[in-house]
Parts: C-alpha cells; sequence; structure tokens
C-alpha cells in the first residue's frame, strides 16, 4: 500500500478482502488519500465522519433490516436459519431477536452451519426430518443451486415452504428447476435487469477507449451475469471520473500530492481529498 501511495494516488478503489482493506484504509487515512473500500464490514466498524474512506456497499445493518422486514411481512413464527461463516449470526443479530407482533413471545429460531467445506446433505435431510417449513438462507450464491437442488430432491422444496436468501447475487444462481415447484423464495435485486447479462468484456473495451483498465474485469468476454461485487466496483469507478471530470472543469483538481509513508501527512493532501470526497458524493 505504502509504495503504491507514493506514486502518486489521486484515490485508491478496494481491495476487497476484509484485511488489506483495512490496512489500505488506515494508510489512506493518515495520508488523506481518499480511499473507496467495497467490502462489507462487521457492525459499526463502518469509517468515522471525517475519514477519508467511504464505500458503496449496503452496510450489514441495512441488510440485516431488509431479512428482517421480510420475515416479519410473511409472518414467520419459527425458522431455520442455515449458514456458512459464524460472522452470520452477527450480521443477523437483529432477526435473531424477532418476537411476534400478536403474541410478544421470541420467534423460535433454529440455527445450522453449514461450513463452506462441509457436505450440506445432511444437514437439510436433518431439516426435513424436523418438518420446518421456513428457511432462511444465508450462503454464497455459488453454493444456493446445489443446495436447492438437493433440498427439491428430499422434498421440501414445495408450495408449503418459504424460503428467504440473503445473497445479493440471487440473479447469477440458475432458478429454472424450481419454476413449477410453487415454493415461495424471496431474495434482493441491486442491479438492473438489463445489466444481468453484460459482457464484461464489452465493459472492458469501453473503459480502454478512454485510456482505463480496470482490474477487477475479466480480461475476456463472458456471459456469465455480472455480480453484484463487480457492478459496485464498476459504480465505483464511474462516481471517481465523475468527481475528478467535474473538479478538472472547475480547475480544482491538481496533481497528487507527494507521499512519504513514514512522514507526516501534508496538509494539501487534506485539501484535494475533501474536495474529490465531496465531488463523490455529488455524483
Amino acid at each position: 500500500v505504502c509504495k503504491l501511495l507514493e506514486q502518486g494516488l489521486l484515490a485508491l478503489i478496494g481491495p476487497r478482502h476484509p484485511t488489506t482493506a483495512s490496512l489500505a484504509k488506515t494508510a489512506c487515512a493518515r495520508h488523506r488519500v481518499p480511499h473507496i473500500y467495497l467490502h462489507r464490514e462487521l457492525l459499526g466498524r463502518g469509517p468515522p465522519p471525517d475519514s477519508a474512506s467511504f464505500t458503496v456497499t449496503p452496510s450489514p445493518e441495512e441488510l440485516g433490516l431488509a431479512i428482517r422486514d421480510l420475515v416479519v411481512a410473511q409472518q414467520w413464527r419459527h425458522f431455520t436459519l442455515v449458514y456458512e461463516k459464524p460472522e452470520a449470526l452477527i450480521r443477523l443479530q437483529g432477526i435473531l431477536e424477532l418476537q411476534s407482533p400478536e403474541t410478544g413471545l421470541p420467534v423460535s429460531v433454529t440455527l445450522r452451519i453449514i461450513p463452506p467445506d462441509h457436505d450440506l446433505k445432511p444437514v437439510l435431510r436433518d431439516i426435513a426430518k424436523a418438518g420446518e417449513s421456513n428457511l432462511l438462507l444465508d450462503v454464497a450464491a455459488r453454493r444456493l443451486e446445489e443446495l436447492l437442488k438437493y433440498a427439491q430432491k428430499i422434498g421440501i422444496v414445495t408450495e408449503y415452504h418459504n424460503y428467504i436468501v440473503s445473497t445479493l447475487d440471487l440473479h447469477t444462481v440458475d432458478l429454472s428447476d424450481f419454476r413449477h415447484s410453487r415454493t415461495n423464495l424471496t431474495g434482493f435485486e441491486l442491479l438492473e435487469r438489463e445489466l444481468w447479462e453484460q459482457d464484461p468484456g464489452v465493459t472492458r473495451e469501453a473503459y480502454a477507449s478512454m485510456g482505463i483498465y480496470p482490474v477487477f474485469l475479466r480480461t475476456r468476454p463472458t456471459r456469465k451475469p455480472l455480480n453484484v461485487d463487480s457492478a459496485l466496483a464498476q459504480d465505483a469507478l464511474e462516481m471517481l471520473l465523475q468527481a475528478t471530470k467535474f473538479l478538472a472543469r472547475t480547475k480544482s483538481l491538481g496533481w497528487p500530492a507527494s507521499v512519504r509513508c513514514h512522514s507526516n501527512p501534508l496538509g494539501k493532501t487534506w485539501v484535494q481529498a475533501r474536495a474529490l470526497i465531496e465531488a463523490v458524493k455529488n455524483v
């Protein structure tokens, strides 16, 4: 990160991994370099108001509230949460503490973890034996189709079963096998439908024509649906481009200040960072 900053950065986008993103955020905050991070932080760990970092991703609190509203709207009195990672219990804490609006009693929640490298079939068989009809699935999109196909095979994808899916990449999952199951499957849709089949190769060429080479897009064209993380990275880059153009038109854009990682930050770095951050927020 330090080597990148010392080369003279106007702003930094990413990385996605929380650990390396935290290092980048710390370095950018110290030297007042605008930083757009793309990962979803745990509850209460967002940047302070005066930070040089901000995000375009939905917060865990927002997603948790949206899922909570779905559970309430569907009047679930009991459900099973199927999740892959322990941090899901932090993100979904509000749902686990739900009370019935009619009786005031806690909503009954059964927790079933399926780690990413474990077989999901035994857990689904246990859910079927227990007679559970309401399932909240907090699993990666790449695993969701396998899970639903096996659930259908053992008879728990029917008109008497209800599913809420937390992944924001539900649009990338082939659900054609469940079209006639009459099950209630509810999820979220952030991307405009016409972008689902967007070809990253075409997008890369469009950016390349402007002299920009985004590393988050694949080098070869593909017809796989664009996932939300890639779309948000693309949005972040577009926002940064528009903000930079605005500052250039108003003659408020200067060369990135020279940064030395082991020296104190420069005041003029913060002046330009603030101007760029405000311009991004107004895009």
